[in-house]
C-alpha cells in the first residue's frame, strides 16, 4: 500500500512539474529556441514516465499471474484428495471388493481441511450439498435408480465447481460424470 502511495505521489509531482514546464514555456519564454529546448525536456520526461509506468504495470501483472498459478497448484493438491476418495469408491465397487475405509476417511478429511482454506465459496457450497446428499444415501444403504441419478447430478455439480476453481471453462455440453462411468452406465444415462 505504501509503494502505491509513494508512486502516486511521485506521479503527481512529475505531472505538476511537466504542467509547470509547459505553462512556463508557452507563456513566459519568448525565444523559440528556448521553447523548443523546454518542450524537448518535457518530451524526454514523458517518455521516461511512460516507460517506468509500463514496466511497473507489467511487473504487477506478472506478480498477479504468479500468485494465481500458486493458488491453482495448491487447489490441485486439495482436489486430488477428493479424487482419491471418489476413485477408491468407484474402483472398489467395480472390483467387487470392500472399500479401503481408512484411506477414504483420511483423504476425505484432508480434502475438507484443504477446502476450508483453498476452496472458493461456490466450491464449498457444492461440497456441502455433495456431503449432505451422500451422508443421507449412505444411511439408507441400497440406492434405487432415481437416487443413483440424483447422486450423479450432485457429483457433476462438484466436479464442475472444481473445474471452475481451477480456472477451467465449464459448460453444460460436457458431462464430467460420464468420464467416471463405464460404457454400460453411460448408455443407461443416455436412455433416460
Amino acid at each position: 500500500m505504501r509503494k502505491i502511495l509513494n508512486s502516486n505521489l511521485w506521479m503527481g509531482v512529475l505531472i505538476t512539474l511537466l504542467t509547470g514546464l509547459i505553462i512556463w514555456a508557452v507563456f513566459f519564454i519568448e525565444s523559440d529556441n528556448q521553447k523548443i529546448a523546454v518542450f524537448a525536456i518535457v518530451g524526454v520526461l514523458i517518455t521516461a514516465i511512460t516507460s517506468v509506468v509500463t514496466v511497473n504495470l507489467s511487473t504487477q501483472k506478472a506478480k498477479e499471474k504468479e500468485y494465481e498459478l500458486m493458488l491453482v497448484k495448491e487447489k490441485q493438491k486439495v482436489f486430488n484428495h477428493f479424487f482419491n476418495v471418489l476413485f477408491e469408491i468407484i474402483i472398489s465397487s467395480k472390483e467387487h471388493r470392500k472399500t479401503n475405509m481408512p484411506l477414504v476417511i483420511k483423504e476425505y478429511m484432508n480434502f475438507k481441511r484443504g477446502l476450508m482454506i483453498w476452496g472458493s465459496e461456490e466450491g464449498i457450497n457444492s461440497f456441502i450439498t455433495f456431503d449432505r446428499v451422500f451422508q443421507n444415501l449412505s444411511k439408507e444403504g441400497h440406492l434405487d435408480e432415481n437416487e443413483k441419478i440424483a447422486s450423479l447430478s450432485v457429483i457433476e455439480i462438484i466436479l464442475k465447481s472444481i473445474r471452475k476453481d481451477l480456472k477451467y471453462s465449464v459448460s453444460d455440453k460436457i458431462f464430467l460424470t460420464g468420464v467416471l462411468l463405464g460404457i454400460k452406465e453411460q448408455q443407461i444415462l443416455k436412455n433416460l
